[in-house]
């Protein structure tokens, strides 16, 4: 039987919540865009880019399930769009020269609550230096601007140990919290899933917490109290 708990307690469905995640996701893109001097637009069902995208980032988002092939082929023919990510994996994107590149899922965690204040080496990045080597750690060096240290929507997270920086970063946008761009000095780092929710938890008390992930951190997420909220899927140019 569905347990029903969380919902009843936070006011909040899953397909509620999973339209709030696109959306922050879609956020938290347009912000990345915007440091890299791109303009966005809004098409319909879509949001995207005439201009080629950052690094790791795609050049049009799926809003919703209404998305048709018409909204898509205006970007395609209308800028360069080298990827598109299908937020609800409900598109076959072959018939326009892509291919799957991968899917994953949408993940969240309810609010972190009753806890005391967490005894944590978690902390924010408020330098440009200490930015230049967490996006050197991450490979996100020439994509994670220093502007956006001055956002306060927004908080980029490392602990450093004696191997080296982990980190990952959170967006406040669409009344939920998104999480982003994790990752782990270390190969696979299991704990780094259930340290997440505390301290995003205890820099906003009682929010909820979304991001996507696939492979092994997805794994490691649904292991430590991650919920899934559905599918997406990233298509690339075949060529």
């Amino acid at each position: 039987m569905k347990d029903f708990r969380w919902e009843r307690e936070n006011n909040m469905d899953k397909g509620f919540l999973l339209n709030k995640a696109v959306l922050n996701n879609i956020a938290w893109c347009r912000l990345v865009c915007h440091t890299h001097g791109i303009d966005c637009v809004w098409r319909g069902n879509l949001w995207g880019m005439h201009k080629e995208a950052p690094s790791f980032y795609p050049e049009v988002i799926t809003a919703n399930m209404d998305t048709t092939m018409a909204e898509l082929e205006y970007f395609i023919k209308n800028g360069n769009v080298r990827s598109v990510k299908d937020s609800y994996a409900n598109l076959n994107l072959s018939p326009l020269g892509f291919k799957k590149f991968f899917d994953a899922e949408w993940i969240f965690h309810p609010p972190v609550t009753g806890m005391d204040a967490p005894q944590t080496n978690w902390r924010a990045i408020t330098s440009q230096q200490d930015l230049v080597e967490w996006t050197s750690q991450s490979g996100l060096a020439d994509v994670i601007k220093p502007d956006l240290l001055e956002n306060e929507s927004i908080k980029i997270y490392s602990i450093v140990g004696d191997e080296g920086i982990s980190g990952f970063i959170i967006n406040l946008d669409e009344g939920i919290v998104g999480v982003s761009n994790v990752f782990s000095i270390r190969k696979y780092d299991e704990n780094l899933w259930s340290e997440i929710p505390r301290v995003v938890s205890t820099e906003y008390p009682g929010m909820f917490i979304v991001g996507y992930e696939h492979g092994e951190d997805l794994h490691f997420a649904l292991k430590n109290s991650w919920e899934s909220l559905g599918s997406l899927r990233v298509w690339g140019r075949s060529e």
